[in-house]
């Protein structure tokens, strides 16, 4: 954390991520937030809260830089603003002075010109606060995809770690199915779900392959198959063989 700086950003979406752990976890989670941005360099000993505060560490650490660029340049700006209203305060006293005896009308015609300056100084003020207001909401859609990304990488490394459990084969069309992203690019199909333990997923996984596995149509070696009891696959050469004497 920054000096000076006392407050950061949570974004409302993380509660998605958070309402899948336990209330203890999500209080472990809290406590490594705060001791990071108080520079406590926290050091986590769990991979599941280490999984979810990861993007939300790079999220603070994005937004400490876009809140510095702002200070730099307000400051800036503070300083150029100074110079500006000096050296007008300036011209408007040497302006007084020589115009003391100006008519009426001459005044009026100044008093225009300030107000024609004022309009388009407001019309580039809010043209600037348009563009920041767009340029802010890109950079969040960026961050919130990297973020995604990110997390995409830490879900695979958790998924590898059963290698010495399932297969290569598995873990990998495992990893494919629930690491699919949502319409926004910002969650993938997993963190969507109410409930998540990865160990029991990929038992389940394990036995729907096992379950999936299709037993020969022929159950009867001693006698040619009936022709309800042929694959539907099988073509006319394959028929002709079973039936055939020479078998």
């Amino acid at each position: 954390m920054a000096d000076n700086k006392k407050s950061f950003l949570l974004y409302c979406d993380l509660i998605h991520t958070v309402k899948k752990l336990s209330n203890e976890q999500a209080g472990d989670l809290f406590k490594q937030i705060l001791s990071y941005v108080n520079d406590e360099n926290p050091i986590i000993d769990n991979v599941l809260i280490e999984l979810v505060f990861e993007p939300i560490k790079q999220q603070l650490k994005r937004d400490l830089s876009t809140w510095e660029k702002k200070i730099a340049k307000r400051a800036e700006a503070g300083r150029l603003g100074g110079l500006k209203s000096g050296e007008v305060r300036s011209n408007l006293k040497q302006n007084e002075a020589n115009e003391a005896s100006a008519s009426t009308v001459k005044q009026n015609e100044a008093n225009e010109a300030v107000n024609v300056n004022d309009t388009v100084s407001v019309t580039v003020n809010v043209n600037d606060n348009i563009n920041i207001i767009k340029k802010e909401a890109e950079k969040k859609k960026i961050a919130a995809t990297n973020a995604a990304a990110e997390r995409k990488k830490i879900f695979l490394n958790y998924v590898n770690q059963f290698m010495a459990i399932h297969p290569k084969e598995r873990l990998l069309s495992f990893f494919n199915y629930w690491s699919e992203m949502n319409s926004s690019g910002t969650k993938m199909k997993w963190e969507l779900e109410k409930t998540w333990e990865l160990k029991l997923r990929l038992n389940n996984w394990a036995d729907r392959e096992k379950k999936s596995f299709i037993k020969p149509v022929n159950q009867f070696p001693d006698r040619p198959p009936k022709p309800s009891e042929f694959h539907t696959d099988w073509n006319e050469s394959e028929r002709r063989w079973m039936y055939s004497p020479l078998r």
